[in-house]
Formats: C-alpha cells, sequence, structure tokens
C-alpha cells in the first residue's frame, strides 16, 4: 500500500469516527473524503473533490513522509499550504481570499486532526499505526457484528408473533441492550455507544419499536453526541426523544444541560423547572437547575431552592452542582464540602475529582497573589491543600487520562502541572504541561505553567523558548519579569531591555511595574557597555517616587540601591521603617534581606536576631550558609550545628552544609558523632579528602587499626596533585606507623613548593622519622637519588633520577630512559661524565656528591625557605660559615632570657603549666617532666591546711586532669582512685593528648637530644636514649587505666558559658582542662588537678570545687577547623616556573589566594600577573577576577586587607590595552555574582568607580 493510502486508510477510521459512520476497510480513502465532506458540510463547505484532487497529489504523498519522518507536524503550515496550492484556492465563487484561507485551515484540520500523534507516539511509525488501525477495524467489525447478530436474533425470533407479542418482545430484549449502552455512556465510552445505538436504528425496523424505546434511544443518541462535542446533533436527538415523550425528565434535563453548557441560561433554568415539575426529586435535573440559578439570580437563589428541597444535600448529582456553584462563588471550603461529600455517597465521579482539586488550588492561588511567601515558608495550611489539590488532580488525570473528552483530559493534566509547580515538583509539572502540549499545539495556559516550572527549575534557555511561543497577551504582560530574567540570564541583555521597554509604563506605580523596573536596573548593571531604551536614572527617579512609599518591593529595590552607594544605615532604615506597614509575608521576606545585609556588615548579632526569625531547614542552601555563618560569628556554634542536623535530618542530605556539620560537631568535642556523619559522607560521595578526615578523627578517638585501614582505602592518584591532602596523609600515615610518611611529605613539597606550610611539613616528618642507620652521603649514583655535577667551567647542576617525581623546583628530573640517566648511573662521586662529545666542544663534568633524593629536599629547602618565605618565623636557619657559632650561641641566651622570663612568671603563681608550656614550644608532658626532673624546677598545685585537702565523704564522682594523672602515674598510685572515686570522668580532649603523646613516641626512631645552658652559662649537649621508650610506657600505661576504669565524655565545652568566655579561658588553661571544668561543671563534681591555676580559675570563674592531684593538660590540640585550600599543583607550577599563557582557570587563582589566606604574598603577586597577559580574553579575566574579588570578600575580615586585594587586582588590570572592557565586564559579573553579598558589593563597586576616576578611564 502507497504510504499515502496507509495514511489515508488511518485518516479514514478515525474521521469515520469524527463523522459519527461506520467504515469498511475496503474503500478507505473515498470513505474519508466522504465522511470528511459529511462533517464539514453541516458547516456550508462543499470540499469532497478538492479532497479528492489534493489526496492524490505529489505534495500530499511528500507530506506523508515528512510527517512519519517528524520533520513537520500534521498542523504545520506547509500542510495548509499544499491544499490551497492543489485546490488553486478555489473554494466556492462567492468565496473572498481570506475566507478561503479560514476554509481551507479548516478543512485541513478536519482532516488531519489525528495524524500526528498516531504516527509520532508510536514506537515504530507507520507500521504499528497500520496494524493499530487494523485491529482496530477488526475489533470493531467483531463489535458491530456481534450487536447485529443480536438484534437479527431478537427479530427471528419474534417474527411470527402477533404484532402486540412481536413489539412487547422486542422491547424486552432491546431495553437490555440499552442497558449496556448505558453503562458504556457512565464509562464514558460515547462513541461506542453512539455505534450501538445506531445499529439498533438501522436494523431494527422502526415501526417494531415502541415510541418510549425510540425515544430512549433518541435521548441516549443525544448524550453521545453532547459528550463528544457535536452540541447541534445532540439538540436534534433531544427535540425528536421530546416530540416523542414531551415529559421525559430525563430528556428534559439532559436538554437543560446542553441549554446551559450552550449558555442559555435562562432556558436552561426553564426547562430544568419543567423537568423538576415532572419529577420533583430528579436529581440531574435539579443539579443544573442549581447551577443556571447560580449565575441568573445569584447564590441566594440556591440557597432558597436548598430551603425547598432539603434532600439536594444528599445527593451526589445536586451536590456537585453545588459544589461548582460554590466554587464559582469562590466559597472554596463549601466547594470542598459538597463535593468530597458527593464522591462519598456516589463512590466515584470524574467530574468531582477536577473540581475538587480546582476548589483546594484556588484559594492558594488567590493567596499568593495577594501577600506571597517565601517558597520554604508557606504556611501548613497551605501545604495540606496543595497536598490534597495534587491528590485529587492525580485521580482527575487517572480517570480522564484516556477519555474522549479532550477538554476534561487537557483541564487535568493542566491541575495537576499548576500543583506540582507550587510544590516545587517541576519535572512531574514539566511533564504534564508538554503531555497538554501535544495534545493542543496552541494551549497557551499549559505553555505558562511549562514556562513558570521551567524558570523556577533554573533551565532559563528552555523557558525563555516557551515564552516565545505564547501569543495570549494577557500572559506575556503578566510574565514580562520572567521573561527579561531569562534573557539575561542567557546575556541577552538588548532583548530583555526590549521586553522591559516594550512594557515600561513611569506613570503606572503598580507592584508589576516595580518588578519590572527591579529588573530593569539588574539589565543596567549586568551590561553597562550597551544602550538601553530607558535610563538607569529614569528607573531609579522612578523607584523613588513618593507614590510608592508603601510598595514593599519598591522599599527592597530602594535599600539594595543604598547598600550600593555605600550608605548601610540608610539601607537598613529604609526596610526597617516597613516592617511597621508590612503583611506578614513581606514581614518574613524584609528581615531575610536585613539579616543578610547585617551579616555581609559583619554585624553578627544584630543579623542574627532576624534570620533567627525567619530561617527554618527549608531554606535554599546560600541563604543556610548565611545563617550558619551568623550563628557561628555570633559564637552560638551549637545553634548552628543544631540547625544543620536539623536539615540533614528533615530536608536534604547537602554534602557542602554536611561537611560543615562535621566541623562543627569536631570544634564541639562530639568526635564519635563527627566520625559517623564522616561515615555518611563517605558512602554518599566517594571522596578521598572525606577518607582523610575520618582516619584523623579515628586517631582521635584511639582507634588506630581502623584509621589504618581507612588510610588504605584512599585512592592516592585521586591526591597526587593536592598538596594538602597529600600534607595530611603524610601525617597519619606517621602517626600510624606507616612507611611512607616521608615520601607523602615528599611529594606533597614537590607538588607546592611555593607554600610554607609544605616545607615545615616535610621538615618535621623527617626529623621525626629520621633512621639513625640511614646514610646521608651516598657514594654511587642509582635511581632515587640526587646527583651534583660541577661542570669544567667551576658551575654546579643538581640531577634528580627518580621515575616517580614531576619535574620541580629542587633540580632537574631525569628518567631512567633519559640519555643523561644512562651517563650516570653507577657513577661514583669523583668519577669524570663526558656529557656531550662534538667537534664544537665537549662538555665534560664531575660527580661531586650523591645523596638520596629525600636528604637534597632538606637541604635544598633549608637554603630556599627564607629566600622564599622571609617573612615566615617557623624555620629559622644561621650562617656557622668558619665554624662561627656565635650567632647560634646568641640565639640560644635569647631563648635561655625567654624561658626564664617564663618560668619567673610562673614561679610568681602568674601562669598555669599549660600557658608555659605554650610560651616555651613545648608539650605539657615535657614541661611536666622538666619541671620534675630538675632541682630548680617547680610544680605547683593547689596546697594549704590538710582538712582543705580531704576529699569530701558527699564525693563520689571526679574529674580527672593529665598532669594529676602524671602524678598518680609516676608515684605508681593510679590504682587507689578507683578505691576513692565510684565513676572517674575524663574529657575525650584528654584521651586524644595521649594518643598523640603515644604516638610521636613510637614514630622516634632516635634517642633525645638536648642542647642546655647550666646554671654557670655553659652549653652541654646530651642524649638520653631510653627517653622515649620510658616515656611510651608512662603513657601506656595511662592509657590503659583510662580505658579499664574510667568514663569518657565528648563535648563537654559546648555546655558552658558563652563562646566569647570559653575562648579566653581556652587560651590560659588550654581545651583540655577547659573540658574538665566543663565535665565537672555539668555533673555538679570536683576537679581532680594538681595545676594552681586551674584550680583558681574553676573556683573563681566556675565556683568549682577541685582536689590536688596534678595541673593542666597539654595545649589544646588543633581545633580541627582547617582552611579549606584547594589548589591545582600543575597549574601553580608552570607559572611559578615561568611559563607563559598556560590555559588557567578560576579555581587555579582561587586555590593560589586561598593557599597563602589571600595576602598578597610574593607568590600570589606573581601569580595574579597573568591577568596582565595580553592573549588572555577579555571576558575571562573579567571571570576570574569577579571570582577573586567575590572570594576575597568572603575570606577577608579586614577592610584594608581586602581594598588591598582588590586594590593589586584593578593594577594588574590596568596594565592591560582592553582595560575599559575588562573594568565593565567586570562590574556586571560582580553584580550578579554577588548579589547575596549586598554588604560587599557596593564598597567594591565605588572602589572601582573611584579607580576608574583615578587612572582616567
Amino acid at each position: 500500500m502507497p504510504l499515502a493510502e496507509s495514511i489515508a486508510s488511518a485518516l479514514a477510521v478515525e474521521l469515520g469516527k469524527k463523522a459519527y459512520r461506520r467504515l469498511t476497510s475496503r474503500t478507505p480513502v473515498s470513505l474519508a473524503i466522504q465522511t470528511a465532506s459529511v462533517r464539514l458540510a453541516k458547516e456550508g463547505l462543499e470540499i469532497e473533490g478538492h479532497l479528492k484532487s489534493w489526496i492524490i497529489s505529489k505534495e500530499f504523498q511528500s507530506i506523508c513522509k515528512d510527517v512519519v519522518s517528524t520533520k513537520i507536524s500534521a498542523t504545520d503550515e506547509s500542510v495548509l499550504m499544499s491544499f490551497i496550492e492543489s485546490v488553486d484556492l478555489y473554494l466556492g465563487e462567492e468565496a473572498t481570499d481570506e475566507r478561503n484561507l479560514e476554509v481551507a485551515e479548516r478543512v485541513v484540520t478536519v482532516f488531519l486532526e489525528e495524524m500526528e500523534n498516531h504516527l509520532l507516539n508510536s514506537e515504530q511509525g507507520l507500521t504499528t499505526l497500520s496494524s493499530q488501525v487494523k485491529e482496530g477495524n477488526e475489533a470493531s467489525k467483531r463489535r458491530e457484528q456481534e450487536q447485529t447478530s443480536l438484534l437479527k436474533q431478537i427479530v427471528a425470533q419474534t417474527s411470527n408473533l402477533p404484532f402486540g407479542e412481536f413489539l412487547e418482545s422486542t422491547e424486552g430484549k432491546l431495553k437490555d441492550l440499552l442497558e449496556v449502552t448505558s453503562d458504556k455512556l457512565k464509562d464514558r465510552k460515547y462513541k461506542d455507544a453512539r455505534n450501538t445505538l445506531n445499529i439498533v436504528l438501522e436494523t431494527v425496523p422502526v415501526e417494531s419499536l415502541g415510541r418510549s424505546l425510540i425515544s430512549r434511544i433518541e435521548n441516549q443518541l443525544g448524550v453521545c453526541e453532547l459528550m463528544v462535542g457535536e452540541r447541534g446533533a445532540a439538540r436534534s436527538h433531544f427535540n425528536r426523544s421530546l416530540e416523542l415523550e414531551p415529559d421525559n425528565p430525563n430528556t428534559l434535563g439532559n436538554l437543560a444541560m446542553l441549554t446551559f453548557m450552550d449558555g442559555n441560561l435562562k432556558d436552561a433554568v426553564s426547562v430544568a423547572r419543567q423537568a423538576v415539575k415532572v419529577d420533583a426529586r430528579h436529581s440531574q435535573s435539579t443539579s443544573i437547575l442549581i447551577r443556571a440559578l447560580q449565575k441568573t439570580s445569584g447564590i441566594e437563589a440556591v440557597s432558597s431552592l436548598i430551603k425547598e428541597k432539603p434532600w439536594v444535600r444528599d445527593d451526589a448529582n445536586c451536590l456537585l452542582g453545588l459544589g461548582i456553584a460554590y466554587y464559582e462563588e469562590e466559597r472554596f471550603d463549601e466547594a470542598t464540602e459538597c463535593l468530597e461529600k458527593a464522591i462519598a455517597i456516589e463512590g466515584f465521579d470524574k467530574s468531582c475529582y477536577l473540581i475538587l482539586g480546582a476548589s483546594h488550588i484556588s484559594p492558594v492561588l488567590k493567596s499568593l497573589q495577594v501577600d506571597p511567601p517565601l517558597a520554604w515558608k508557606l504556611p501548613d495550611t497551605t501545604y495540606s491543600r496543595l497536598e490534597k489539590a495534587l491528590k485529587y488532580s492525580d485521580l482527575a488525570v487517572k480517570s480522564f487520562g484516556q477519555s474522549e473528552a479532550r477538554t476534561d483530559r487537557i483541564e487535568s493534566y493542566r491541575l495537576r502541572a499548576s500543583v506540582n509547580s507550587l510544590l516545587g515538583n517541576y519535572s512531574d509539572a514539566i511533564e504534564d504541561c508538554n503531555t497538554i502540549i501535544d495534545i493542543d499545539p496552541d494551549n497557551d495556559a499549559a505553555k505558562d505553567i511549562l514556562a513558570q516550572s521551567l524558570f523556577e527549575d533554573g533551565k532559563y534557555r528552555e523557558a525563555e523558548k516557551v515564552y516565545r511561543a505564547i501569543e495570549d497577551q494577557e500572559v506575556l504582560d503578566r510574565t514580562v519579569y520572567q521573561r527579561a530574567f531569562c534573557l539575561a540570564k542567557l546575556e541577552r541583555f538588548q532583548e530583555a531591555s526590549t521586553v522591559l521597554s516594550e512594557n515600561w509604563d513611569p506613570t503606572e506605580f503598580s507592584s508589576r511595574m516595580v518588578l519590572i523596573a527591579d529588573m530593569f536596573l539588574n539589565v543596567h548593571i549586568l551590561s553597562t557597555a550597551e544602550p538601553h531604551a530607558v535610563a538607569k536614572e529614569e528607573i531609579e527617579k522612578y523607584v523613588s517616587d513618593p507614590e510608592l512609599d508603601e510598595n514593599f518591593h519598591a522599599r527592597i529595590i530602594r535599600s539594595k540601591l543604598l547598600m550600593g552607594s555605600g550608605e548601610f544605615e540608610r539601607a537598613r532604615v529604609e526596610l526597617e521603617s516597613f516592617l511597621t506597614i508590612a503583611s506578614a509575608n513581606q514581614a518574613i521576606q524584609l528581615k531575610l534581606e536585613l539579616g543578610t545585609q547585617l551579616a555581609f556588615q559583619g554585624i553578627w548579632t544584630d543579623a542574627a536576631v532576624y534570620l533567627d526569625e525567619v530561617v527554618s531547614p527549608g531554606v535554599p542552601t546560600e541563604t543556610a550558609f548565611v545563617y550558619v555563618e551568623t550563628l557561628i560569628n555570633s559564637g552560638r556554634d551549637k545553634d548552628a550545628l543544631a540547625f544543620l542536623t536539623r536539615v540533614r535530618e528533615e530536608i536534604e542530605f547537602e554534602l557542602r552544609l554536611v561537611e560543615i556539620e562535621v566541623g562543627l560537631m569536631e570544634t564541639l568535642g562530639f568526635i564519635s558523632k563527627a566520625y559517623e556523619l564522616l561515615g555518611e559522607l563517605c558512602e554518599v560521595e566517594s571522596n578521598p579528602i572525606y577518607l582523610l578526615e575520618a582516619a584523623r578523627l579515628s586517631i582521635r578517638l584511639g582507634e588506630s587499626e581502623q584509621a589504618t585501614k581507612l588510610v588504605s582505602q584512599i585512592d592516592r592518584s585521586a591526591i597526587a596533585s593536592d598538596s594538602r591532602a597529600l600534607a595530611k596523609l603524610s601525617r597519619l600515615t606517621y602517626v600510624l606507623g606507616l612507611p611512607d610518611a616521608r615520601d607523602l611529605a615528599y611529594r606533597a613539597l614537590l607538588t607546592d613548593y611555593g607554600n610554607p606550610q609544605m616545607h615545615i611539613n616535610y621538615l618535621g616528618i623527617c626529623v621525626h622519622s629520621e633512621n639513625e642507620n640511614e646514610q646521608v652521603e651516598l657514594d654511587v649514583v642509582d635511581v632515587e637519588t640526587a646527583v651534583t655535577l660541577k661542570y669544567d667551567n667551576g658551575n654546579e647542576q643538581v640531577f634528580v633520577l627518580s621515575d616517580s617525581d614531576p619535574s620541580n623546583h629542587l633540580g632537574l628530573t631525569l628518567r631512567q630512559t633519559d640519555s643523561l640517566s644512562g651517563k650516570l648511573l653507577g657513577k661514583r662521586v669523583g668519577d669524570a661524565v663526558a656529557l656531550k662529545e662534538s667537534e664544537f666542544g665537549d662538555l665534560n663534568a664531575k660527580v661531586i656528591s650523591v645523596t638520596s633524593k629525600y636528604t637534597f629536599a632538606v637541604r635544598r629547602l633549608l637554603a630556599d625557605f627564607e629566600r622564599l618565605f622571609g617573612a615566615d618565623n617557623r624555620l629559622l636557619s644561621l650562617d656557622v660559615g668558619e665554624d662561627d657559632f656565635s650567632l647560634f650561641f646568641r640565639q640560644l641566651d635569647r631563648r635561655f632570657a625567654h624561658v626564664s622570663h617564663v618560668l619567673e612568671l610562673y614561679k610568681q603563681h602568674q601562669l598555669p603549666v599549660s600557658l608555659v608550656s605554650k610560651l616555651v614550644g613545648r608539650s605539657r608532658l615535657d614541661s611536666w617532666l622538666a619541671l620534675t626532673a630538675k632541682e630548680e624546677g617547680q610544680l605547683f598545685f593547689r596546697g594549704g591546711e590538710r582538712e582543705l585537702l580531704a576529699i569530701d565523704s558527699d564525693c563520689k564522682d571526679v574529674v580527672i586532669d593529665l598532669i594529676a594523672l602524671l602524678t598518680g602515674e609516676s608515684l605508681n598510685l593510679l590504682q587507689l582512685l578507683e578505691k576513692k572515686f565510684g565513676t572517674i570522668y575524663y574529657s575525650q580532649e584528654l584521651f586524644e593528648e595521649l594518643n598523640q603523646c603515644i604516638g610521636e613516641s613510637q614514630n622516634t626512631k632516635k634517642s633525645s637530644e638536648t642542647v642546655y645552658r647550666t646554671s654557670e652559662g655553659n652549653y652541654n649537649f646530651v642524649s638520653n636514649s631510653g627517653l622515649q621508650e620510658a616515656r611510651l610506657d608512662r603513657l601506656t600505661r595511662i592509657k590503659e587505666f583510662l580505658t579499664n576504669s574510667a568514663t569518657r565524655i565528648e563535648g563537654a565545652t559546648s555546655e558552658i558559658g558563652d563562646r566569647a568566655k570559653v575562648d579566653e579561658i581556652a587560651k590560659v588553661l588550654g581545651r583540655t582542662a577547659l573540658s574538665a571544668i566543663a565535665i565537672a561543671k555539668t555533673k555538679g563534681i570536683p576537679l581532680l588537678v594538681d595545676d594552681l591555676g586551674i584550680s583558681t580559675i574553676a573556683g573563681k570563674e566556675f565556683d568549682l570545687p577541685s582536689y590536688s592531684f596534678q595541673t593542666v593538660l597539654l595545649s589544646a590540640l588543633e581545633s580541627g577547623d582547617l582552611q579549606e585550600e584547594e589548589y591545582h599543583e600543575s597549574i601553580m607550577k608552570l607559572v611559578l616556573s615561568n611559563y607563559r599563557s598556560p590555559v588557567l582557570t578560576v579555581k587555579d587563582f582561587l586555590w593560589v589566594c586561598q593557599r597563602f589566606s589571600w595576602r598578597l604574598e610574593p607568590e600570589v603577586k606573581y601569580f595574579l600577573r597573568e591577568l596582565e597577559d595580553a592573549q588572555t580574553s577579555a571576558l575571562f579575566v573579567a571571570n576570574v577576577t569577579s571570582e577573586l574579588v567575590k572570594n576575597a570578600c568572603l575570606n577577608l575580615s579586614q577592610d584594608v586587607s581586602r581594598d588591598l586585594f582588590i586594590d593589586f587586582l584593578l593594577t594588574s588590570l590596568g596594565k592591560r590595552s582592553d582595560v575599559t572592557e575588562v573594568v565593565s565586564r567586570l562590574k556586571m559579573l560582580l553584580v550578579e555574582r554577588m548579589r547575596l553579598l549586598p554588604v560587599y558589593l557596593p564598597k567594591v563597586l565605588a572602589t572601582i568607580r573611584i579607580w576608574e576616576q583615578v587612572k582616567g578611564y
């Protein structure tokens, strides 16, 4: 079958159904033409000949191919043009050209309206369609044959009966058949029902049917025609039915419904009353009467009717009509009550579902228009309505999804899309809207919801495309802001400006116009270099007009403008003054804006006051970040942690927020919880940094085996370029006693040689893990060694032979495959090496030294440190040339004086031991050992009268401190504690300190070596080989005692005082001692300490009793608040190695700045010179600079530092030839990216403006 014939066959079936005629498969094309002609003839169009001409044309066959291949739609304009050209615009002698076009469009629509859906929605295209058509024809024929056979049986069985008996018997059997038809009507199978009724009329002689039966058939045919949209045919059938039975209430009710649908409301009332007059409790007629009365006489008339007929409140049909009437009167609660009762009575009614859903969502939409809340501040009642609306819209879609009632199908999908869009289920809303558009491509209501859902979901390109396809001017007027916003997001600023200017009217003081003004200002800021139809000054003048003093959106815009000009106090007043007249939802948005502005000004306490009132776990992630930052900077770590925990448990597992939560848990001392949460992070995302943190916390918890297991799971290749992670891993492996700590620290050093922390880390790992048996100087050049060559001209050069190292700052790296490696491998110190031989001259060198690459790295960094990091005093070197150690001894003298002064203060009882340890740079354990081992040492503990030292008889439990433990262990009296106290508590911090000391003792491979000065002023060098073993044994016994005999407490310090007070006391006592105080305070029990400082502060500040047995703990361990410094090593190395114009990203620049804490160190300045490169595009430079400025504002707390950083950036930009373009783009990007940083944005823009003025740009 030709393609055109196949499509025509399918069309024949569909058009046959439309025209309500039976088709055979023998002549599909002719019947398609015939049925289409019959349908259109009702509209006065004679088109049979034109259709025949078009069907056999080549253009039609070509169109069929294009439709099947989805190149065009069946409703495409080319289809219409094909028809017009084929019939040469001739559709009647009296028709005008305009009429011809309308007629042609109508003809094509009727003939092709079902073709596209069938072809394009089928997985196998035309083959499947033809199969479906064939199966559909056969099924339809079978049904018709069965029904015809039944009718013939009826006729045959009754043919010999007298006419009266024949009629009675026929009517009885036909009534059974009509009952089946009624069931089809209830199931909304209108076309099947109509076919059955037509078969009855065509098969059974009319004279054999009674008036009542014919009337009933005509009535049911009328219902079928009405429900498929053929109202004219329906009215004809109803009228013929009433001619036979004028007082049939069912037919009158149906006619009343048709009349109501036609808009003839008074006639509908009249017909409905006529039906009710016949049957006073006729359900359908009464329902139509209710609706018609509501529209003609108002709801009061309906109320009167209900008083007359109270039974209607128990009738499902009447309740449906009453519910719709209440809905149209916007009495939504009463509407839902009636409709839900109707469903309860009837059990199932599709119409009820649709209206019920609309009744629940309509008050929501109305309230949102009057006073819209923030998305995450929707009241519970609103959520409840939306959930119910979603429930009923789902039921409506299920009911109408395959219904022949096209309008109801569309409306059910539209309702569900609206609800899902409001609930934030954008993907579901988008899917429903697309379903509607597939059914009705011109449905602008669906496009409106679709565009809004795409817009809210951040899919601006798709949203803009849908907005462009909308033709409804009312929708376009209402969505000006969204359309312009999409265009601005797509950087199509001129188009956005055009959309706004077309709707701009400065004489209209409305919220819609204020939003247009707001969007116009944003477009101006984002595209300063482009001309706009409306001047920025005009918009600012409009927003400042007194007419808008009580306009909420105008106040917000004014405040932002004031922030932009640096008038922070006026901006605050602008918002706070409106709080007195704002609605509830407006007040929430104002407080959020105020809190955000104050937070970015650093007014943390005031910001927290506002944000506390409005922020809840459902806030957007960026708002959550601002709130958490505000709480932390307000000293409310516990509140921040509680908020983050609620977000995680109630809303979502947002990785960035959970990372902060883990950090807060650790800061507050909840190490076990932090570790558990890190485990969840590891399950959600495979991230080696999470494993590193989990291993570190395992060590803090004393779980070395688990830490070792976690370290083994880390993918080394994933962190190969992350110096911070490598350094952290090196420290972990060192603490765990694993063999590759030095190699990892070495790799971290090579990865980020410009970072002083990497130098300190590597040197520390090497010093603490030094092996006395390892050779420093080697004799033979081998792999993994550094060889120094001396050339004939006296110059020296170092080569590092390694297949695993990248090229680095330590020396030229050679692989084994390099030709030079072959010449060096196996050479000994003193050997000559012929590097190059040529007729122009030879290049020879001599091997003067060979060391391991690790030893060479130590020497090199010691030589480079001061040169590279002169301001960093963590590592100092002394020149002892010609054996002159005088400078070294002078340094020892200064150190001696400093320590002596500290000890003198300690002796004067002005310092606790923890502070002494901090000032002299030693651990509390070392301080305790020094004070107890030397004659001149003194360990001050609480003394006094004998009775004051006695343990109170009521004291059952106690909190113990480290020095008390050391004292007890040194006296071998720890076992006495079990006898004296019921429960001995110690803090998590104490446990970690012990583990660290044990780890250091286990990993120290060499004996303890000390240079000290005697009282006579002489210097001695002492090596104590057995000290580390004794230290380790002591600490191990203390740990065993705590593990077996005491109870560990986490998070103790979070329970006492405000954070400022806690931090101040921690500076003096240390976190460990403070945690002991916190436990004692919380549990109401005394301390067991031997440090006078602790006991004094505990008594004065916290009114806590204490007993002697030891003193304060070692200085607190690292807090765990590690700055996030993620840089890309390869880019850093390239830039510092003078590579020009490397491919850089924003992340590379941020990585460098973060590593140096955003200080303008020489390395940072050097790296930022890349912004001056003329080959780098202006857009890229502006993008990088905007991110740097934004992050500098977030990371530099002091205005001076921030201003210096921004000034340096601007200075770099000033060296570019396209500086004007770059700065213009920069300002545009800053406004977009710092929208949530309104505190900094105005100042930054002001700085740029001043800089431009000074430079004359």
